[in-house]
């Protein structure tokens, strides 16, 4: 809960016969990052997975699913990972759990179905009333197949709530929109010469790049001056040399840094809300 490595538990004997010297538990006690692993992996997760669907069978508990795809760098493979989200009665809220992973080859829209009833097969998908994910023409594809395939297997079964895609996707494209109809240039070269780089996809993430470049422009400023001064042959033709030079030469570029700035960390406070 509280993010420790599994290699912070080493030494914790020693530690705990420090704090209870006069404790014999204390003086029996080992768990090292080893043994903390397998505690997590062998104990807790099956403890929590199996307790799941336990309480997701039950004929009036009522969920949600979400999924996202992303590349697994380990296998090479996209990635679909699974959470529910209903009431707990124990703890009397909505609590979100991760149910699991499933790895995709080819992914159409039938595949992504098909994937996607498999990771649920352990519910009771009758009590399944809304899917959240992203906005793609494949996941809209992929959710026509889904209800087709409700309404053939029971058509009994509630209708699910469609609430529209995810948000979050949408205002980070509308913002990086914005930024780029303004024409200033700023972060947009994708240069890995700045200290910080800047992310193409994520572009709300970038307010500690454009933060880094107004603290290191009187240095950016002097190095393309330096190499102006180089022969001709010397001087960078690449796009992004291009446009910072271009940068030096807009005496409100720091502003527009600045204005960058306050509006990513205004749209950041709905992305963390949300």
């Amino acid at each position: 809960m509280e993010h420790y490595s599994c290699s912070s538990s080493s030494n914790t004997n020693k530690l705990f016969q420090w704090m209870f010297p006069d404790s014999e538990i204390a003086k029996k006690f080992s768990c090292g990052k080893t043994k903390c692993a397998y505690l997590v992996k062998y104990g807790l997760a099956p403890y929590f997975y199996e307790k799941m669907p336990s309480v997701l069978s039950k004929p009036k508990t009522l969920f949600s699913v979400s999924f996202d795809e992303s590349f697994n760098k380990v296998i090479q493979e996209e990635q679909m990972d699974l959470l529910v989200r209903y009431w707990d009665d124990e703890v009397k809220e909505v609590v979100t759990r991760y149910l699991g992973s499933e790895f995709l080859g080819h992914t159409c829209a039938a595949d992504l179905c098909d994937k996607f009833l498999k990771g649920l097969s352990p519910l009771n998908q009758a009590n399944m009333v809304q899917v959240s994910m992203d906005g793609p023409s494949i996941n809209w594809k992929f959710y026509g197949e889904l209800v087709k395939l409700h309404n053939k297997q029971d058509p009994d079964i509630p209708l699910l709530l469609n609430l529209g895609s995810c948000s979050l996707h949408v205002v980070h494209g509308a913002f990086k929109t914005g930024a780029q109809k303004t024409g200033w240039n700023i972060c947009i070269t994708g240069s890995t010469q700045l200290p910080r780089k800047f992310c193409s996809t994520r572009w709300l993430e970038d307010a500690p790049v454009a933060e880094r470049a107004m603290k290191i422009w009187p240095n950016i400023v002097k190095h393309v001056n330096e190499t102006l001064k180089d022969p001709k042959c010397k001087v960078p033709k690449i796009q992004s040399f291009n446009t910072v030079q271009a940068g030096t030469q807009d005496r409100f570029i720091t502003a527009k840094l600045q204005f960058f700035i306050s509006q990513t960390n205004m749209l950041q406070l709905y992305l963390q809300k949300h």
